[in-house]
């Protein structure tokens, strides 16, 4: 996912999330304000000296069905002594949040690649809170425990991504098998397919040339950046599940989850188990 400049969304400082009120309780509802969400993650990851850097907020412009400021996403870095440095990518979390009962309080987590200009970043859904009663002290309790395990979380991630580059797409036809099949599965819509293939041929950065799993993904994010903040999670997400269910051979029988042509076969490669 991303954090860019849509026109159903703006950028705005930390300090104004306050400025957004959130709506009256219900029986069945019970939001969170937007800032107590950003503040309450803040504190968690303190606890063991987590720190956050270069968040950036964006909240929805005025919709028609919805006011400015119901919808709200923060992303920044996490970074600590705990987490080793690393030249290629930033760990990177975001929390999403509403007011308008479009969105659960959802906490993601993934990379940034520094390479990448455009900001992508490979996002995974690690929490999901409705917004019922005792909101504040389940996300608490569920993000602590997150907190707990984000070293184990950051190298899995890490070797998720790494796995990505042992994924072998240098057959073109693949590719294109790949590309009209995540159409198919809706991860993707019709129009997408040339410019993500246009992407693929010609990657705007050399880094991206090598014809495996992490350029392919990078060939969908350069062109789906443009899409709508507060759904683009579910794409990315959907689609870093479906590159290792087409690559990755069945573990019960040795043949593949997804089924392909026969002369694709050749190009398989075992991944290890990430959390993706």
């Amino acid at each position: 996912m991303t954090i860019m400049m849509h026109k159903s969304s703006k950028s705005i400082n930390r300090e104004l999330l306050s400025t957004y009120i959130e709506p009256e309780r219900t029986s069945t509802y019970t939001p969170i304000r937007h800032d107590e969400v950003i503040n309450m993650t803040e504190d968690t990851l303190g606890l063991l000296n987590y720190k956050m850097s270069d968040t950036h907020c964006i909240v929805n412009n005025q919709g028609k069905t919805s006011k400015e400021g119901d919808r709200m996403i923060t992303s920044f870095t996490v970074k600590s002594d705990r987490l080793p440095e690393n030249d290629d990518y930033a760990f990177k979390m975001a929390v999403v949040n509403s007011y308008d009962k479009s969105y659960s309080l959802k906490y993601l987590m993934g990379l940034q690649v520094f390479v990448c200009t455009n900001g992508m970043w490979d996002a995974t859904e690690n929490i999901n809170c409705k917004h019922t009663i005792n909101i504040v002290d389940k996300a608490r309790t569920k993000l602590r425990d997150i907190v707990m395990d984000l070293q184990t979380i950051h190298k899995n991630t890490i070797n998720g991504y790494e796995d990505m580059k042992e994924m072998d797409f240098s057959c073109d036809k693949e590719v294109s098998d790949f590309v009209v099949r995540s159409c198919k599965k809706k991860i993707i819509g019709s129009q997408d397919i040339l410019p993500i293939l246009e992407h693929w041929e010609n990657p705007e950065h050399h880094e991206f040339k090598d014809r495996n799993g992490c350029s392919l993904f990078n060939a969908y994010t350069s062109h789906l950046r443009k899409n709508n903040p507060f759904t683009l999670s579910d794409k990315t997400k959907a689609l870093r599940s479906y590159i290792d269910v087409y690559k990755k051979p069945d573990t019960n029988n040795g043949t593949t989850t997804d089924v392909r042509h026969n002369e694709f076969e050749s190009t398989r490669r075992e991944v290890r188990t990430s959390i993706w």
